[in-house]
């Protein structure tokens, strides 16, 4: 090894430096794939159930990517038995709460900026209910927490601990996003799914409340608009 890759090596800021740099890559990846895909459809005009099969497909081969590099902490937080009916309390009181915060925003956002009908794509090209359910309910629960609440989290906490990490994986949540109008209420959820993992050291708790979230949004929009 050369005199430079030791003195790199031996810094005190190397390894917090190595354990950070996967956090970038993760982000500017999901974060790209955002960005393009937004693009696209300015560009385009296609807005195809596909192309968000495209987009969703990417983006779980490289958050499943990720979660490998952590595959014996995340296999850990995959199981229900660290759960105990006390952690189950506690993230039904922070989903109760979570609820009830982001609808009120919703309720007061819905006088300021236009409301996104996720449903439109998909009735238009005549996919069923069940394509939308699995789309925008059961991938991202599944996904966006082995990510944001999984990988990020695990990477962070031990850097600049749990309060701080738990601030920032629900920043970069909102921000992947990409959408100005939702960064206060996806703060929020990033924060009550953060607060689950935290407290029962399990993903299983924030992927089911994710998934309910989403499925809340997705049955109060297709009865406001119908299916």
């Amino acid at each position: 090894m050369s005199e430079v890759g030791r003195a790199v090596r031996q810094n005190p800021l190397h390894e917090p430096w190595r354990r950070f740099v996967p956090v970038l890559w993760l982000m500017a990846l999901l974060t790209g794939s955002s960005i393009v895909g937004a693009i696209y459809l300015r560009v385009s005009g296609d807005e195809s159930p596909w192309f968000e099969v495209a987009v969703t497909a990417f983006d779980a081969l490289v958050i499943v990517a990720f979660a490998l590099r952590e595959r014996a902490l995340v296999r850990a937080a995959l199981s229900f038995d660290r759960v105990t009916g006390r952690g189950w309390l506690y993230c039904l009181a922070v989903f109760g709460v979570m609820v009830v915060v982001v609808e009120v925003y919703f309720w007061l956002g819905q006088f300021l900026f236009d409301m996104i009908d996720m449903l439109e794509s998909y009735r238009a090209a005549g996919w069923p209910p069940w394509s939308a359910v699995v789309l925008i309910v059961l991938c991202p629960a599944f996904f966006e927490e082995l990510a944001f609440r999984g990988f990020l989290l695990e990477r962070l906490q031990p850097l600049m601990g749990r309060r701080d990490a738990l601030l920032l994986q629900a920043a970069l949540f909102s921000i992947l996003h990409l959408s100005p109008a939702i960064l206060p209420s996806h703060f929020c959820i990033g924060l009550g799914l953060g607060l689950m993992r935290q407290r029962t050291g399990s993903l299983v708790p924030g992927m089911f409340a994710h998934g309910l979230w989403n499925l809340i949004v997705l049955v109060e929009e297709g009865l406001l608009t119908g299916w």
